[in-house]
């Protein structure tokens, strides 16, 4: 088990937008890692091992998704 986010997509699209994360030359921001795991309804679950870049430097996106308001805090199995 490991320590985990659940929310919308619009809400991990803002906090990469906000944190400047790169993108692609189509303009999707870049994962590495895990890939998040998106429901039926569309919710995402993220785990620790998913990371976002800024400027080439890989960060984890767990981290910066537990520094806000959204989502909840989960526990992944």
């Amino acid at each position: 088990m490991q320590n985990g986010w659940f929310g919308s997509p619009e809400q991990v699209e803002h906090v990469l937008r906000t944190l400047g994360a790169d993108r692609d030359e189509d303009g999707r921001f870049l994962l590495y890692g895990e890939a998040p795991f998106v429901g039926l309804d569309g919710d995402m679950i993220v785990s620790g091992g998913t990371q976002y870049s800024v400027s080439d430097e890989k960060k984890n996106l767990l981290a910066a998704l537990h520094n806000t308001s959204y989502g909840l805090s989960v526990t992944v199995l």
